[in-house]
């Protein structure tokens, strides 16, 4: 992040600094459009098969088989659509909770045990291989750090620039 001190005088500076600070105290616009950039993500997640995160092994024959019946040309991680809606939209079967310092947004943990299927898809569990559905942290690091910065540096933040 870069800050920019106008020569305005140290009384002009330290107001900037303070606003500064009190916009670092809610942080609620930049975490909203952190939420909306997570489903962004999380939709290149599922149509590149994990590429974020390395790739999703692919199914067992006997699996691929069965899937390419039941549901022809569904990708791996997508068999109903539901755990993909879930991490790729709002509405049911998701959850978004903001407060003035922390965002929560995935999958819903009382959607009929939606946030518990992720888990095992990412995790693994038995013959089934663990295939990480979440890129890794550095991933939103990168495509967060300006949101952040833009609501630190800036009077009146709505989120756009």
């Amino acid at each position: 992040m870069r800050l920019t001190v106008e020569p305005h005088g140290f009384d002009g500076a330290l107001a900037d600094l303070r606003a500064m600070r009190e916009r670092g105290e809610d942080v609620r616009p930049a975490l909203r459009e952190a939420a909306d950039d997570f489903r962004v993500v999380m939709g290149q997640q599922f149509t590149s098969s994990g590429g974020l995160t390395g790739g999703w092994v692919g199914l067992s024959p006997g699996y691929q088989a069965r899937k390419q019946r039941d549901r022809p040309g569904r990708r791996t991680g997508v068999y109903t659509g539901v755990m993909q809606r879930s991490l790729t939209t709002r509405g049911a079967g998701s959850t978004q909770r903001v407060t003035k310092s922390r965002l929560v947004v995935g999958a819903s943990a009382t959607a009929r045990g939606r946030a518990r299927h992720v888990h095992l898809f990412d995790k693994g569990r038995g013959n089934q291989p663990a295939r990480p559905v979440v890129p890794p942290a550095r991933v939103f690091e990168q495509r967060w750090s300006p949101i952040f910065e833009r609501h630190l540096a800036s009077d009146g933040y709505d989120g756009v620039v």
